[in-house]
């Protein structure tokens, strides 16, 4: 059986992908549009709600996050990982208010995690760790390993 967050994507995946010779009856329509307001007008979940001082990152740095703190070292001439991870929380996409965001180590997949807004000296260590073992990406994981420990 199909998810209510399946049935949308794939009914607004159809609809985007040919409007005018659209496969989905008036009611499935209807229904995609209910389901899709609903979402979008939902509060977010208590339990979803971040304490302060955290912020939710993607789990996996995207371009724009690794762009924003190479530009900062780059601009700069400083490769302190303070300034590098302000620029990439920055530049991290909002997370939407429904997501299930997770400590690091969960293993249920979630896409985002929370972490500290400001980083910890392990964080700290572990940033410059992983530019020494593998550069940026390398990096933002090992930083959210060590944000780890704080977010249980």
């Amino acid at each position: 059986m199909m998810t209510e967050e399946q049935h949308l994507a794939n009914a607004l995946t159809a609809f985007i992908g040919r409007p005018l010779d659209n496969p989905l009856s008036r009611s499935e329509i209807m229904e995609t549009a209910r389901i899709a307001l609903a979402a979008l007008t939902q509060p977010a979940r208590p339990d979803l709600k971040l304490p302060d001082g955290w912020v939710a990152v993607p789990r996996e740095a995207t371009r724009e996050m690794i762009e924003s703190g190479w530009t900062y070292h780059l601009i700069t001439k400083d490769p302190s990982a303070k300034g590098i991870w302000a620029c990439m929380i920055a530049a991290a996409p909002a997370a939407p208010h429904t997501a299930p965001i997770e400590p690091i180590c969960a293993t249920g997949g979630a896409e985002w995690v929370k972490v500290p807004r400001e980083p910890t000296q392990k964080m700290i260590d572990a940033h410059m760790d992983g530019m020494v073992k593998g550069g940026a990406m390398t990096a933002y994981r090992q930083m959210l390993a060590a944000a780890d420990e704080l977010s249980n």
